[in-house]
């Protein structure tokens, strides 16, 4: 076979495993905003009731009114949040954004640009832990590390960064195949004048 074809042939080969990982990693992508719009769904409750018990003497003087009141600004608030936060998640940009990172990857989090759309969802909480005098009013919205309806984010998040790192590595190899053809194509242009 003729070098230039099995260049081609070659190269047409990487392009199409490239568009493979690219649509795995939007399947990836579905599957990663499903699991956390379930979550981000309950965690501010989950959390502020976690804090609630936390602080026994806190919680004892909360009255029933109070907490009734806080869940009324939970149920209010979080359907926007979670719509921000979804419009956000699903900018494909976002997911690329992980070729930045050097390490083994184990959570979404470490695509600090990707993890930027939790802010809202940490905002709100930490607004109605500090309108309620809360004590630690500071937080860091965490990816859960449970299976949430047969969904396992730390799977999702490895697969993730090993796409990310497939990808990354294909594109390479895409861009030193290009530059092989380019280098011979200079190299029968200069012979053949």
């Amino acid at each position: 076979m003729d070098p230039k074809n099995r260049r081609n042939e070659e190269l047409q080969e990487l392009i199409e495993q490239e568009k493979r990982i690219q649509d795995e990693i939007v399947r990836l992508k579905s599957e990663a905003i499903a699991c956390l719009v379930k979550d981000m769904e309950i965690f501010p409750e989950r959390e502020i009731k976690r804090r609630f018990l936390t602080y026994l003497d806190f919680g004892a003087s909360f009255s029933s009114d109070d907490i009734s009141a806080v869940k009324q600004e939970i149920a209010k608030a979080i359907p926007g949040i979670v719509s921000e936060a979804t419009a956000c998640l699903n900018q494909e940009s976002r997911w690329a954004a992980g070729k930045d990172f050097i390490g083994p990857g184990k959570s979404l989090a470490e695509n600090a640009e990707l993890w930027e759309c939790m802010q809202p969802l940490e905002a709100m909480v930490v607004a109605i832990l500090k309108k309620y005098d809360f004590p630690k009013q500071d937080l860091t919205y965490k990816m859960p590390t449970w299976f949430i309806d047969h969904t396992y984010m730390p799977s999702i998040s490895e697969k993730y960064w090993q796409l990310i790192h497939d990808l990354e590595d294909v594109r390479k190899q895409v861009n030193e195949l290009n530059q092989r053809i380019l280098r011979d194509q200079l190299t029968k242009k200069w012979d053949l004048a």
